[in-house]
């Protein structure tokens, strides 16, 4: 017969001088599990809330414009790149239901066409080295021309006009400032002008 002497220690062990009844407090694991929603490639949930935010007309038609330009880029920061195709296919499956097609609005097709064009960029951007105020600009012009080739005319203009007046007056603002063929007075006298225009743009 084996008389047991249990002590209770501050690490949660009980010690026995018979080693066969040691015991110790099963260590427990705080590690997200694998199915958790924030180790999905697609967060639906948050899509959907960043989608949420785009505003509609009485007519329910999407209100394109700068806040909706940033609502789609936040719900497409929720969409992994590598999504495969059925993902992308859920994805718009969830859209049309989030934002029924048969009110005649677009935004499933704009948001998918959106990430489509972010790849694409990042990918451009790779092969862009940027020395002058020059290269920045036809960078400018070429990251136009992109997002148009996904988006459409029209609806870049509507989403990134505000983004792309400042972009440019950004970049001609400097061209003035670094310009050493004009005089002080000059160079005030064309801050003045670019001011001008990109209020009247607002």
């Amino acid at each position: 017969m084996v008389i047991a002497g249990l002590v209770y220690t501050h690490d949660w062990e009980f010690e026995t001088s018979d080693t066969s009844l040691t015991w110790k407090q099963p260590t427990i694991s705080t590690r997200q599990p694998w199915i958790s929603p924030e180790n999905y490639d697609v967060q639906f949930e948050r899509i959907e809330r960043s989608l949420g935010e785009v505003q509609f007309t009485s007519k329910n038609q999407i209100v394109l414009n700068t806040e909706t330009a940033g609502a789609l880029e936040r719900a497409i920061g929720y969409m992994s790149k590598q999504s495969n195709k059925d993902q992308l296919e859920r994805i718009e499956f969830l859209l049309d239901k989030i934002f029924p097609s048969r009110h005649h609005n677009n935004l499933p097709e704009i948001a998918l066409n959106y990430r489509d064009y972010l790849i694409a960029q990042e990918v451009l951007d790779k092969g862009t080295i940027l020395k002058t105020l020059d290269d920045s600009e036809q960078a400018l012009k070429a990251q136009i021309a992109l997002k148009e080739q996904y988006l459409g005319k029209e609806i870049t203009e509507l989403l990134f006009k505000d983004k792309h007046a400042m972009a440019f007056y950004i970049i001609n603002r400097r061209k003035i400032i670094t310009d050493s063929t004009l005089t002080p007075e000059q160079k005030e006298n064309k801050l003045s002008e670019l001011q001008n225009t990109i209020q009247v743009n607002n």
